[in-house]
C-alpha cells in the first residue's frame, strides 16, 4: 500500500519513496529480492512493471508484494 510517511506503522517492511529507496533501480531489485523469497518466477512481475511509468511500477509491485510491504512517501 502507499501510504503517507505520518500514518501509524503496520509492521510491515516499508520503503520510503522520498529517498534513495525510491528509486527505479533500487525497487527493480527489491522485486527481484522479494520473488527469490517467495519463489515466484521474477520474469512476468518484472516485465508488467517496466512497461509503464514510475506510478504503474508502483501499483504493480503493490500489487504482488503489498501484503508483505508498505510504499510510502513523505
Amino acid at each position: 500500500m502507499v501510504k503517507k510517511r505520518d500514518q501509524r506503522p503496520t509492521g510491515r517492511q516499508e520503503i520510503n519513496l522520498s529517498g534513495r529507496e525510491g528509486g527505479t533501480f533500487f525497487l527493480v531489485g527489491c522485486a527481484m529480492k522479494w520473488c527469490r523469497q517467495l519463489k515466484l518466477d521474477p520474469g512476468p512481475i518484472l516485465a508488467d512493471a517496466t512497461s509503464g511509468d514510475y506510478e504503474h511500477l508502483l501499483r504493480v509491485l503493490d500489487d504482488h508484494f503489498g501484503q508483505y510491504v508498505d510504499f510510502c512517501r513523505s
